[in-house]
């Protein structure tokens, strides 16, 4: 999994709770193993200065390797907090970890430039569904999921933009925290 453009990394640690606990699951009789990678354009400077809490977040991003290890001592899930990520950019930061990487699963929530205009969110999201399709997905079996306001989807084109980029909607539902 990826985790793009997470501002404070609130839905980053609640993902990666969650998938604890399904990694933890007594009832399950297989075994998982989850990778997430979670990230944020600002800077881990520009983060702590913008969200109090900022601290606390990530450092329980990064406890939940220590925390959810099976009976062979192996991590059930690794988290990875990744700064200076930019979701829309063709190629990778020379610093950035995630450069050679392809995910399973992608995952993009309320993308947003600040300002109200439909015609520039149109063209982020072409943008992104480029990148989104030749960079962060594994070639030929990668999810993208995108989360939107109501109406945003019909306003920037979402699904026609998609398609202009190979890629498929697959369902879409209202959300569902």
């Amino acid at each position: 999994y990826i985790l793009l453009g997470d501002g404070d990394f609130t839905y980053s640690l609640d993902m990666c709770r969650y998938l604890a606990s399904l990694s933890s699951d007594p009832s399950t009789s297989k075994e998982h193993h989850y990778d997430v990678t979670c990230t944020g354009v600002d800077s881990s400077t520009e983060v702590k200065s913008k969200y109090k809490d900022a601290d606390f977040i990530l450092a329980n991003i990064q406890s939940i390797n220590k925390r959810h290890v099976n009976k062979d001592n192996l991590v059930r899930v690794t988290c990875k907090i990744v700064h200076g990520i930019n979701a829309v950019e063709p190629t990778p930061t020379k610093n950035s970890t995630t450069s050679l990487q392809h995910f399973d699963h992608v995952l993009f929530h309320h993308p947003h430039l600040g300002i109200e205009d439909a015609q520039l969110h149109k063209r982020l999201l072409l943008h992104f569904f480029h990148v989104a399709n030749n960079r962060w997905m594994k070639p030929n079996g990668g999810l993208l999921y995108l989360t939107l306001v109501r109406g945003q989807c019909e306003r920037w084109k979402c699904i026609s933009g998609a398609e202009r980029h190979g890629l498929r909607l697959l369902r879409r539902s209202k959300f569902c925290p």
